[in-house]
């Protein structure tokens, strides 16, 4: 089995630049890119806003916290990063996972086929992903039953293992459809995940188009 392609930076500053020009080189009008949540990838969002130089046909989200657009939402962290209102000035159509008064199997229905749409309108597509402590990937719980999200894109979840528990997000299917995936995982926290990766990025499939940036020593 080939590795993973490593990214070893000093700090999760370099990461965030790295991770920013691979955006560019892999990014333009035929590009559809994909935004995860949490705070690893906030600063990077604040820094395409700032520098105006994404160019990109969409841009989706890869997962929300099931919340009715209240603070813990990643729409209104993406919002407050600059960078919704960046692509708007740009006329880049921004694709929302969180409808007000939908139910959170509604939800996922919806945006099951809007990705369905934007991966195939869009002949290329990029995701930034990160992977949590316990080895989660975007809102997927690390113990997630694979076998029913074999042919479904975007799933809802009540079992996250923090708060708020209520998740919609990509599914491992619809991550295998991306083109590139590049993954941001900084911190002492993350030390011995990323000694011991997820079996999803140990995929033949994903070790080809996976780009994994972190800031700790694989040693």
């Amino acid at each position: 089995m080939s590795n993973i392609k490593f990214q070893i930076v000093e700090n999760s500053d370099e990461g965030i630049d790295l991770a920013e020009n691979i955006i560019y080189q892999n990014c333009d009008k035929n590009t559809v890119l994909f935004l995860s949540g949490g705070n690893t990838p906030k600063p990077l969002y604040q820094k395409l806003a700032l520098e105006q130089k994404l160019k990109a046909g969409a841009v989706g989200m890869v997962d929300d916290r099931y919340t009715f657009h209240q603070q813990y939402s990643n729409e209104i962290m993406i919002k407050d990063s600059g960078l919704t209102k960046f692509l708007d000035q740009k006329n880049i159509a921004f694709y929302p996972i969180l409808k007000f008064g939908l139910s959170r199997q509604k939800t996922a229905q919806e945006y099951d086929e809007t990705v369905r749409f934007l991966l195939t309108h869009f002949p290329k597509s990029v995701a930034i992903l990160g992977i949590g402590a316990d080895g989660h990937t975007a809102g997927i719980p690390i113990d997630a039953d694979l076998k029913s999200m074999e042919n479904k894109l975007v799933m809802d979840y009540d079992t996250f293992p923090t708060e708020p528990k209520d998740r919609v997000t990509l599914t491992f299917t619809a991550l295998s459809m991306i083109d590139c995936l590049i993954v941001l995982v900084f911190g002492e926290d993350k030390k011995e995940v990323v000694k011991n990766l997820p079996d999803f990025y140990k995929r033949e499939d994903i070790i080809k188009k996976t780009i994994l940036i972190t800031d700790q020593k694989l040693t």
